[in-house]
Order: C-alpha cells, then sequence, then structure tokens
C-alpha cells in the first residue's frame, strides 16, 4: 500500500509500482520493506520510515538493481518509476548488462566470499529479475488474469462504520462495480457508494441513520433499514421509498424474481416481502432452540436462501449456526455451526472460521457441498454483537473484507470537555464496560464480550487488577459512592438468562455476595446501571427488546425482604437509569415515542417525568454537583449537555447543547460505553483505535487463488 493510499489521497498506476517495489525488496533481501505488529504500526511505517539498505542485508546485491527497487519505494509518487514500462526496460537493462560484465568489472568482493557464491547469487539476482519482467509483459500483454489485492481506505473526513448495532458492512454490487458501505460525516451516519472506477465515494441522498444494506440483482438499487423501516433507493438518484416496518432490520437479501427476504426484528424469523412493497409474510419458524434467524442470502435459482440462526440465551457456538432453505417451507437443513453468517458467490460458501476466511464449492439448488473448505485470508472482522462477518462478494470475481480487531483494538482514552483526546490507558483490549470509581482514581473495566472479566485499573500507578475469578461471565460493575464494594452481574457463560446480581469488597478481598437470580425472568437484556448515593438501592435493567412490556428499570432493596419491584415498567423500553447525587432523581433513556430520548423523573417513582432532549439521547451521566446532565446522541459520536437544577420538588433544565462530536467511540449499544469524571470535565471512553479507520482489502479474481492452494 502506496504513503498517498495510507492517506486516502487519489492513487494511480504508480502506486501500484510502489507495491511491487515491497515484493521485489522482500525477494531479494528476504526481509519485508515496511515491518509492524498491526496493520496500523505498518502504515506509519509506509509514510514516515526507509526501508533499510539492500546492501547490508544482501552485500552482493548489484548496486543497479538496488537503485531500481528504491526508486520504486520512492515516497513522492514523482520520484517513482512512471509506468510499469519504464521498470521493465530497466530491470531488462540490468540482466543483459550484468550478465555481460567483463571479468575484470566484477566487483571486488568481501572477504570471505568465494567466486562461487558471488556468481550464484548474481543468478539469483538474474532469476527475480527475469520473472518480475515476465509479469510485466505477460500483464499488459492480455495474458491470464491476475490475483490483484488492494486497499480501500476511509477517505478524508469520513470514518468507516461497519460494525455494531446501527452499522452498514460493505457491499459489493452483483455487476462487481460498485460497493456501498456506512460511513460517519459531520455527526451523521449515512450510506455511501464507491464506484471502483472513481477514488471518491458519494454520499447516497436520503440514507440517514441507514443500516445493514444490500444490493437489487440488476445492481440499480440499494435497499437498508432505518427509522424502523426497510426502505430502498436508487443508486443513481431519487427519494427513499418505504417497502414495510422493521423495527429492529438484521439483514436482508433480495432475489431475481422481486422478492425480498429480511429479518424485520433481532428476536424474530425471517420475513419475504415484495420489493415494491406489502405486507411482509414469515418464511422461517423459530424453534426452541434458537431465538433469531438474520442476514439471509439468496442463491442462484432464487428458491433457495441461506441465514444464520442463533441464541441470545446460549452464546456458544455450537447454538450459532448456518442453514440452507427453501421459500416454499418444504427445506430447512443445518449445514455447519459457525460465529456469524454464510454468503455465496461464484459456486462457493464464503464464511469465517476461527477468524480466517474460508470458500467450500457448495450447490445452492440442492444445498450439498461439492468439496473441501479453503483458507483465502486470516484475521477477518467478525462482528459479535450482531453474528455478522465484514465481508462481501460477487460473482465477478471481487472479495472485500475488512481486518479484523485483532489488528486494532479498543483503548480506553480520556477526552475533555470539548472532545479533544487527553491520553489513553496503554494496551489495546475487547473492551466491553468501562465505570470510574467515586474519587476518579480507578476504573472497573469488563473485558470480553460475551464471557467477560471485571478487572480494576488504577489509573494513578498505570497499573491493573484481576477482580474477578472462575468460569462465569461478569459484567455491569458499579461502584458504592464510598468506593468501598462493587456490585456487577455473574452467570453460566452459556446462558444469558441465569446471571446473579452479586456484590463484593472493591479492594478484592472476600468473596461474592449473591444479592437477587434473574435467570426466572428469562429476559436477554440484564444490566446493572447505578447505585444509590445513600446505599439502599441498586437499579437495573431487566427485559427483552420488542417482546412484551420490553425492558423496564427495576429497583433492588439492599434492606428488608430484598425483594425487587420495577421503577418504570413500559411503554416502550427503558434502560440506563443514573441517580442524582442527592439521590432524589433518576435519569434514563426511553424510546417510548419512536426514538431514544433522555428523561428524569423522582425516585420513588410518582408518574411524574420531563423529557430533556429533542433530537435522540443515550446513556446519561450526572455531574456531581447534580448541575449537569451529559448523554449520547444514539447512532453517533455526538456529545450533548444540559444544565440541571434538582433543588425543591419540581425539575428544572436549561438548553441542550453539543459539546463535540467523537469519530472513533465503540460501536457498542451496551451499557456504560463511557464514564464521566466527578467534575464533569473528562470522560474515559471505550475508543475503537483505529478500526473505523482500517482500510477495506479488495481481492479481484479471488477464485484464481482457490487454484493455487
Amino acid at each position: 500500500m502506496a504513503p498517498e493510499q495510507v492517506e486516502g489521497k487519489e492513487a494511480d498506476a504508480r502506486s501500484d509500482i510502489f507495491s511491487l517495489g515491497a515484493v521485489l525488496y522482500e525477494m531479494v533481501s528476504g526481509k519485508r520493506a515496511f515491518e509492524g505488529k498491526t496493520l496500523v504500526s505498518v502504515a506509519a511505517s509506509i509514510l514516515e520510515k526507509e526501508p533499510d539498505p539492500i546492501r547490508t542485508l544482501q552485500p552482493l546485491i548489484p548496486a543497479a538493481l538496488e537503485r531500481a527497487i528504491r526508486k520504486c519505494l520512492a515516497k513522492d509518487p514523482d520520484e517513482r518509476w512512471q509506468s510499469a514500462g519504464d521498470l521493465a526496460s530497466e530491470l531488462k537493462w540490468i540482466a543483459e548488462g550484468s550478465g555481460s560484465l567483463p571479468p575484470v568489472a566484477r566487483p571486488a568482493l568481501p572477504r570471505g566470499i568465494r567466486v562461487s557464491e558471488w556468481l550464484a547469487w548474481m543468478f539469483l539476482a538474474m532469476a527475480v529479475i527475469a520473472v518480475v519482467v515476465l509479469s510485466l509483459v505477460l500483464g499488459f500483454s492480455g495474458g491470464n488474469k491476475p490475483v490483484v489485492r488492494t486497499q480501500i481506505a476511509a477517505p478524508e473526513k469520513l470514518q468507516f462504520n461497519f460494525v455494531g448495532d446501527n452499522g452498514g458492512p460493505p457491499v459489493i454490487s452483483p455487476d462487481g462495480k460498485n460497493i456501498v458501505f456506512a460511513a460517519r460525516s459531520d455527526g451523521k451516519n449515512q450510506l455511501f457508494v464507491r464506484p471502483l472506477d472513481k477514488l471518491a465515494p458519494e454520499l447516497i441522498a436520503g440514507t440517514e441513520k441507514a443500516s445493514f444494506p444490500f444490493w437489487s440483482p440488476d445492481s440499480r438499487s440499494i435497499a437498508f433499514f432505518a427509522d424502523g423501516k426497510l426502505k430502498r433507493t436508487d443508486i443513481a438518484g431519487g427519494a427513499a421509498l418505504t417497502i414495510c416496518d422493521a423495527p429492529v432490520g438484521r439483514g436482508g437479501s433480495w432475489s431475481t424474481n422481486g422478492t425480498i427476504i429480511f429479518s424485520p426484528r433481532f428476536t424474530e424469523a425471517l420475513f419475504q416481502v415484495p420489493a415494491t412493497g406489502g405486507t411482509p409474510t414469515p418464511v422461517t419458524t423459530l424453534s426452541d432452540k434458537f431465538t433469531t434467524h438474520r442476514w439471509p442470502w439468496f442463491l442462484p435459482d432464487g428458491q433457495h436462501f441461506l441465514y444464520l440462526a442463533a441464541n441470545h440465551a446460549e452464546a456458544s457456538i455450537t447454538n450459532t449456526a448456518v442453514f440452507w432453505a427453501s421459500l416454499d417451507g418444504k427445506e430447512n437443513k443445518f449445514l455447519f455451526a459457525s460465529p456469524s453468517n454464510a454468503i455465496y458467490a461464484s459456486g462457493h460458501l464464503l464464511y469465517v472460521r476461527d477468524g480466517t476466511l474460508m470458500a467450500q464449492p457448495f450447490d445452492g439448488s440442492s444445498g450439498k457441498f461439492n468439496g473441501e473448505a479453503v483458507a483465502l485470508s486470516g484475521d477477518v472482522q467478525v462482528d459479535g454483537t450482531v453474528w455478522r462477518g465484514t465481508f462481501d462478494a460477487s460473482d465477478t470475481g471481487t472479495l472485500i473484507y475488512q481486518p479484523g480487531t485483532t489488528a486494532a483494538g479498543m483503548r480506553l482514552t480520556w477526552f475533555d470537555h470539548t472532545g479533544k483526546e487527553l491520553a489513553s490507558i496503554p494496551g489495546q483490549e475487547s473492551y466491553y464496560q468501562v465505570e470510574l470509581s467515586p474519587d476518579d482514581k480507578k476504573a472497573a473495566v469488563t473485558i470480553g464480550d460475551p464471557a467477560g472479566v471485571i478487572w480494576i485499573y488504577d489509573l494513578v500507578h498505570n497499573s491493573r487488577s484481576r477482580f474477578t475469578f472462575g468460569n462465569g461471565t461478569y459484567s455491569s460493575a458499579i461502584w458504592s459512592r464510598d468506593g468501598k464494594q462493587i456490585a456487577f452481574m455473574a452467570g453460566d457463560p452459556a446462558s444469558v438468562y441465569n446471571r446473579d446480581i452479586v456484590v463484593k469488597a472493591a479492594d478484592g478481598s472476600g468473596n461474592e455476595r449473591k444479592l437477587v437470580n434473574l435467570g426466572a425472568t428469562q429476559s436477554i437484556q440484564q444490566f446493572l446501571d447505578d447505585w444509590s448515593p445513600d446505599g439502599r438501592y441498586l437499579i437495573y435493567d431487566l427485559g427483552t427488546i420488542g417482546q412484551k412490556t420490553g425492558v423496564d428499570i427495576w429497583v433492588l432493596p439492599l434492606y428488608g425482604d430484598g425483594k425487587p419491584f420495577p421503577y418504570i415498567a413500559g411503554p416502550g423500553d427503558q434502560a440506563f437509569g443514573q441517580f442524582s447525587p442527592d439521590g432524589k432523581w433518576v435519569a434514563y433513556n426511553s424510546n417510548e415515542t419512536g426514538r431514544e430520548e433522555i428523561y428524569v423523573a423522582p425516585f420513588p417513582w410518582t408518574g411524574a417525568k420531563w423529557q430533556v432532549s429533542n433530537a435522540g439521547g443515550l446513556r446519561p451521566r450526572w455531574r456531581r454537583d447534580g448541575k449537569e446532565i451529559i448523554f449520547q446522541v444514539p447512532g453517533t459520536g455526538r456529545m450533548m449537555s444540559v444544565e440541571t437544577n434538582t433543588h425543591g420538588s419540581s425539575f428544572e433544565f436549561g438548553e441542550v447543547r453539543t459539546l463535540f462530536e467523537g469519530y472513533n467511540f465503540s460501536p457498542s449499544n451496551a451499557s456504560a460505553q463511557w464514564a464521566l469524571s466527578s467534575d464533569g470535565q473528562r470522560m474515559l471512553n471505550i475508543a475503537t483505535g483505529a478500526t473505523g479507520a482500517l482500510p477495506l482489502t479488495m481481492i479481484q479474481n479471488w477464485t484464481a487463488e482457490l487454484k493455487r492452494k
């Protein structure tokens, strides 16, 4: 990847010459020109460092060959070979000239180097040159189509938004000419189309808040989910049209006969609907084993399709699988266990196994495999929050994917009140939740999802210690206001239903003490929210989005009989309750109006409430003096602030204002993705590091890779 590509600038043939130079450098020297432990560090090396001189690694290399390779690797495109033909001519000249040198022209050899060794090395160098020249000649004379790997970087001022509940992973048009993806720009999440014959993406109008796009079979239209609807729009322009309701969509597929299969809600089976609009009808039926069907993919005959079935309550891979089924409902066959979806292209199923993208010959009409699986690429992104891999392919031979989070990881990063990044805690992890201690000196951090472990980070001494042990899964750590205890969720990693609320001394001494078991509720959403200032109550979220009364906020008394009772129970979903510093009020988010907004209500509940936000709100946090609430706008990194007055029996608040727009916040919708310092001037945030900026990898003629393996 050339420096200009790393920076998201215009690329041309000279960018390919840079890549060729990197290959030549490695062939001749035995070492990569630019090295690093992650894609980010490799990119930094490309921009900032020069490769070691080849002669320090291979003293016998002809000087002319080293100069030719170094010219390929010039940072400035104007200083490189300007065409592949120029480079080919230079290499042929080196090969012919070196081969005809008279004996007297042979360079002086270092002590200990025999003439035979020098000649052997020269023959190797000539072989390398011959291979490269032959490749260049064939490449420009209509030989076999080569496998071409390149990368597509996020353009300036855009951040890819591929993962999370509101993500829009990249999808290739069936004709292989365009890629559509979601990205954030100016605080908005929208869809963009990138024609492969152009360098810059184009905004698709009418796709604000769009997620999980998929193409029409003629490559002219794109369908997507937004505002609780399944919609479609033409790439050439025009207004977006609503097809049907889809409150929380999880993927769709569009057949050649004009039928769309889609998942309207994350806890439902699949439905079909005409692409022109209409009333959806069910295609699959949920069994007792699975709580969701999602990510459908039509097969070439238009009568069969793939889909993923998973169980929110059984998080292990054995309870997540890819199925082959028919539209008429007569066929529904298990294919294999998988942590994410599968797609079909060029006669193969593509899916991710242990982070590696696999391709396996498959007959879409019979649902039978025709051969063994072959590994294509390692370290492919799998979004475990929605069971989806970040990859796609077309029958024209184009494949795209984003590298996995092992290449980027998540960071704990301090931001100030204006959004300026102050510092990051060393190291990258699969951070899931973070909660600051009352004195801001420590943080309880959950690492891992769904099998989480809670760690205590000492922010003063830059150290950490493990807080939970055993084979269980742990999450939602919250501090008592005196900082002496931590309450958290503990449960069986094989069942999210069976969880306990437990408490333990914050210094790690003593054993856990169970307060209540939540298994009998059979609820998918279970999060601890806050501990009251007087130490008498815990509040937590309990329920399942879209079922019965949805998610409600409950209260657990820490005195008397300790019997939980609901604080707010519908309508809609309520979550992330936060006590005011005086304990008289609770701020929370609710979607009772159809959109997540911030509300404040008295504690205990009286029926009175105040809607604080009017353009969306999520995860409210109080400043320690009770005079400000800071919250996030759903689906964005926009942080908002509102001044508050909690004195007296009536709640008062001022104008809502924007603090800043964050571009690298965690894509997860789980609770506690950021924590507010007691003075309200800083926040500790789970940030994506470079995930949103990691380029896409594109492989053209990927099926030729299979013939080599």
